[in-house]
């Protein structure tokens, strides 16, 4: 199971570099507009420059946001499934057999995670400039799953607790910083779209960074 989640996790993380590279090699081609070349018969006909790329003026406007989907989407896989998953069954016995506790974990973060998602319009305050509230939050509760996977003072019904708002967490967090980063008013048409396309490297780089952490504590604790 193990060597299995390895290999999962390392292939994740080949694809997203080949994704990058792909992505840079797309960047440097020139868009030829054939439709036009039949219609008037030219083929003297100048196609536009290559695709601009992000600059630093937009760099300089969005890192912190960039960096704080990163964080959001690096906790979310350190955390789900790996360590929900390593949490033992203490006190309910019942659910004990066939990883039932487990099952269970995992639906009840799941469920939360969908709640989350539908409440973003319920902002609290939080927006652009200080969306790394989030990652500092989600990341207040990753030492509680941890002391529920490790330590045998922890109970089933705090494991529940704990997941359930990690769950909410996840869901509301991760959903949020995705959307503020488009509010920023200095962005332009085109900085935007170039934004979603760093917002989407951001995602995928937190998701590897995530799956190559929880790996190496597995590995290290034996989870």
């Amino acid at each position: 199971m193990e060597d299995a989640s390895t290999i999962y996790f390392m292939w994740g993380l080949f694809t997203l570099l080949l994704c990058i590279l792909a992505y840079r090699i797309l960047s440097g081609l020139q868009i030829k507009d054939t439709k036009d070349q039949e219609t008037y018969g030219s083929t003297d006909r100048q196609s536009p420059g290559p695709i601009s790329s992000p600059n630093l003026p937009l760099v300089s406007k969005i890192w912190r946001n960039e960096v704080t989907i990163f964080a959001n989407f690096a906790l979310t896989t350190f955390c789900h499934p790996g360590l929900i998953t390593a949490i033992p069954c203490r006190q309910m016995r019942s659910l004990e057999h066939d990883q039932w506790f487990q099952t269970i974990l995992l639906t009840v973060y799941t469920v939360c995670d969908v709640i989350a998602r539908c409440g973003t319009e319920f902002r609290f305050g939080l927006n652009y400039r200080n969306i790394y509230w989030t990652a500092i939050l989600r990341l207040i509760t990753v030492p509680f799953m941890l002391f529920c996977a490790f330590s045998v003072l922890s109970s089933d019904v705090f494991a529940f607790l704990v997941v359930a708002i990690a769950g909410f967490q996840n869901g509301y967090c991760a959903s949020l910083c995705l959307i503020v980063v488009n509010e920023i008013p200095e962005l332009t048409a085109e900085q935007l779209k170039h934004c979603g396309r760093i917002s989407a490297c951001s995602v995928n780089a937190g998701l590897a960074a995530g799956s190559v952490a929880i790996s190496i504590v597995s590995a290290r604790f034996k989870l």
